[in-house]
């Protein structure tokens, strides 16, 4: 799997964790904008598709980045 067919979407990272292959597309800088590309990548087959938050390389949760923005 490589999605090609999201590469006009944003830049295609693969990570495996846990035993898992992830894929992410990254290079957003509003919510909203992460947001309309979810709706795009939905729309183009990837029912599972969610916006995760990254801080100092790590992923975060909402709330953390609720906290970090206050």
């Amino acid at each position: 799997m490589t999605f090609d067919d999201l590469k006009d979407l944003g830049s295609v990272e693969v990570q495996n964790m846990g035993g898992r292959t992830y894929y992410f597309l990254g290079g957003y800088s509003t919510m909203n904008e992460a947001e309309a590309v979810k709706k795009k990548v939905i729309e183009r087959g990837t029912k599972d598709a969610y916006i995760t938050f990254y801080y100092n390389n790590k992923i975060v949760n909402i709330q953390d980045v609720i906290s970090l923005l206050q």
